[in-house]
C-alpha cells in the first residue's frame, strides 16, 4: 500500500534527480527505493555492529574458559596424584553451594541438572537456560578447582527446547552424564 506525501527538496537536488532519471522512472519511485536501501544499510550497519560487540564478548569469554581448561587439567592431574577418596558428601554440599549461587546470579536459569556418577571427583551440571544460544547439542566447559570449589567443575548451558530434546534422547549428553543418575534442581520460588 502507498501512503501520498510530500518531500520538499532543493531545486537543484531536483533537477539532478531528473537529469539522472531521464525519462525511463518518476521521482518518487526513485527517492522511496533510496530510503529503502539508506534504511536497510543502517539496519545491516546496526546489525554488525551488534554482531562485532557479541563476538568481542565471545573471544574474550572463550580466552578465559581456555585458562580455566588449562587450570582444570592442571588440577585433574594433582588430584589424580593425590589419591584421596571421594568424599560425596562433601561433594553434595559444594553442588548446593554451586546451584544456588548460579540460581542467585544468573536469573534467566530455570533448572540445573547434576550428573552424579559417584566414581569421579567431578562436578557436572547441565543449566537449562532461558538466554542460552541454541546450539543443537552439548557444549561442556571444564573448570579447575579452586579454593571455593575444590572439585573440577565440567558446566553446559542448553535452551529449554534443548533439554526437552536431551530427555527425548535426540541430543546426546557428553560421556559418563546420565539422566538415570540426575539430580534435577528447580529454581526456588520467591
Amino acid at each position: 500500500m502507498k501512503i501520498k506525501t510530500s518531500i520538499t527538496l532543493s531545486e537543484d537536488l531536483a533537477k539532478e534527480i531528473d537529469q539522472f532519471l531521464g525519462q525511463k522512472e518518476n521521482r518518487s519511485a526513485f527517492v522511496e527505493q533510496v530510503l529503502r536501501d539508506y534504511l536497510a544499510d543502517h539496519r545491516q550497519q546496526s546489525l554488525d555492529a551488534k554482531s562485532i560487540a557479541f563476538l568481542k564478548q565471545r573471544v574474550s569469554q572463550l580466552n578465559q574458559e581456555t585458562r580455566d581448561v588449562l587450570g582444570y587439567l592442571e588440577g585433574l592431574q594433582i588430584s589424580q596424584k593425590a589419591d584421596h577418596p571421594v568424599n560425596m558428601q562433601h561433594i553434595e554440599r559444594v553442588v548446593q553451594e554451586v546451584v544456588q549461587s548460579h540460581f542467585e546470579t544468573e536469573p534467566e536459569i530455570d533448572e540445573i541438572v547434576w550428573f552424579n556418577n559417584g566414581l569421579e571427583p567431578e562436578i557436572c551440571l547441565l543449566e537449562i537456560n532461558r538466554d542460552a544460544l541454541p546450539a543443537g547439542s552439548v557444549l561442556v566447559f571444564s573448570f579447575a578447582p579452586n579454593e571455593d570449589v575444590p572439585f573440577p567443575v565440567r558446566i553446559a548451558d542448553v535452551t529449554p527446547q534443548e533439554w526437552e530434546r536431551i530427555k527425548q534422547g535426540e541430543i546426546a549428553l557428553p560421556p559418563g552424564w546420565s539422566l538415570k543418575k540426575a539430580q534435577i534442581f528447580h529454581r526456588p520460588k520467591e
